[in-house]
Formats: C-alpha cells, sequence, structure tokens
C-alpha cells in the first residue's frame, strides 16, 4: 500500500513576492518564508509524517529543514525540481509577455501544449512526476511522506491522481506554505 502523501510548496521567497517565475533559479526563503515553514512543521507533525523529501532547490531544502518534524529525516530528490522556465526564469508576467508575446499568449491558452523559451513542458515535467511515483524515494513501508516542491508540480500531481488533463492546470491553487494531501484518484 502506498504512503499517505502530502505535498507542502516551499514558503515565500523574494521573487515569490514580487511576482517573478523562480524554475530552476536557487533563490532562498525570506523572512516570512522561514517563519511559514516553520508553521508548515506543526501540520507536517500532526499528519504523522515519518519522511520529508524535498527538491534540491534551495527554496525547498529550506523549507523541508525548517518543517520537518524532530527526528525526521529529509531526502533531496533532483526529480522533485520546479518546471525550467528558461527565458522568464527572473521576469514578471508583464516583463514576459512584453518580450515573449507570442509564447506566452499560448502558454496562457494551452498550458499544456506550450513550452516557455528554453524551458520544459507540463508533459516532460509531468513525466518526472510519474516516475517519482514509479520509483520512489521513500520506503515501501513508509506510512505518511511529506513532498516539498514547487507550485508548478504540485500543479500536474493533483491534476494527474485527480485523473484530469493537463489544461485544468491553471485552476489548481498552489499557494507557498502550503499543504495538502494528494488523494488519488476515483475508481
Amino acid at each position: 500500500m502506498p504512503p499517505e502523501l502530502w505535498l507542502a510548496r516551499h514558503g515565500e521567497t523574494g521573487w515569490t513576492r514580487t511576482g517573478r517565475y523562480q524554475g530552476r533559479a536557487d533563490v532562498p526563503l525570506d523572512a516570512l518564508g522561514a517563519a511559514t515553514a516553520r508553521e508548515l512543521g506543526h501540520a507536517l507533525a500532526a499528519a504523522g509524517v515519518g519522511l520529508v523529501v524535498t527538491s534540491p532547490l534551495a527554496r525547498a531544502r529550506e523549507t523541508a529543514r525548517l518543517a520537518a518534524p524532530a527526528g525526521v529525516a529529509v531526502v533531496t530528490d533532483p526529480r522533485l525540481v520546479e518546471l525550467d522556465f528558461g527565458a522568464w526564469e527572473g521576469l514578471t508576467e508583464a516583463e514576459a509577455k512584453q518580450r515573449f508575446p507570442v509564447t506566452m499568449r499560448r502558454w496562457k491558452r494551452d498550458p499544456a501544449g506550450a513550452r516557455p523559451p528554453g524551458g520544459e513542458s507540463l508533459p516532460e515535467a509531468l513525466a518526472r512526476w510519474r516516475d517519482v511515483l514509479a520509483a520512489p524515494p521513500w520506503p515501501a513501508t513508509a506510512e505518511a511522506v511529506a513532498v516539498v516542491t514547487h507550485a508548478a508540480l504540485i500543479r500536474l500531481a493533483v491534476l494527474d491522481a485527480a485523473g484530469q488533463d493537463l489544461a485544468g492546470y491553471r485552476g489548481v491553487t498552489v499557494p507557498v506554505g502550503s499543504l495538502r494531501r494528494l488523494a488519488p484518484a476515483p475508481g
């Protein structure tokens, strides 16, 4: 039986606050992000989390370290990195629209069929998530695992678990520092 999975988004960074695409940029938590991560720890303890698996990016690693309940191991898995936003990384949405108007329009209309210039597509990122599930970094005996990762990967995991199409990508909200139980697809 697979473990109960809890998906946690990292805490706030300076780029999150200013609405910049972070992607693979290794942006650290800010003070509010660190405080949110510590608060997240209470929820992880209440959920009985026995292992925390995290993206290798600093904002997620630091969130995992601050949120892991006492005595709970933190393991890093490179497959949990954020979507590669390519040329958009470091830009606000308005800046990306100005520099890449055609690609940005396509991204807004058809996120599953678009790709940020020099970046990764949603189907490619979803394949990484499915690989995590197929070859998990947690032991078969794990009962509750927290996965500290990023908004795009959480959106994809939620849609995939619900058996929904990637067209619903924008309909999944993932606030910084949020925690949600990953419910398996019905049926």
